[in-house]
């Protein structure tokens, strides 16, 4: 699932609706075709291979989960850009620190 947030900065055009549900019943929701990355460890900018590099800017390794994504939009305010579901996590391996921090192969 994807924020507001998400779809309006990405432009990206609902494919239809898809149902979720909840405490209060099913509801439905507009859908979106899209992929997922995860930032890496940082690499030099001599190994990053981009048309135009922007020396400012911070270059990591991006992995990107390939498998398009079809999800939902989040509602107003529930304070998440991406909800990941089990589909997603399930592909990889998923590490939680006790101090908050994470990491996510695949």
């Amino acid at each position: 699932m994807i924020s507001p947030k998400v779809v309006e900065t990405m432009g990206l055009i609902p494919t239809g609706k898809i149902p979720f549900g909840s405490i209060s019943g099913e509801k439905w929701h507009n859908a979106y075709l899209f992929h997922v990355g995860f930032e890496g460890e940082p690499v030099p900018l001599s190994e990053v291979q981009v048309a135009d590099p922007d020396p400012a800017a911070r270059w990591a390794k991006v992995h990107v989960y390939k498998p398009i994504i079809k999800g939902g939009e989040l509602p107003h305010g529930t304070g998440f850009d991406v909800l990941l579901g089990m589909d997603v996590i399930s592909t990889g391996k998923l590490e939680i620190d006790q101090n908050g921090h994470f990491s996510f192969t695949f």
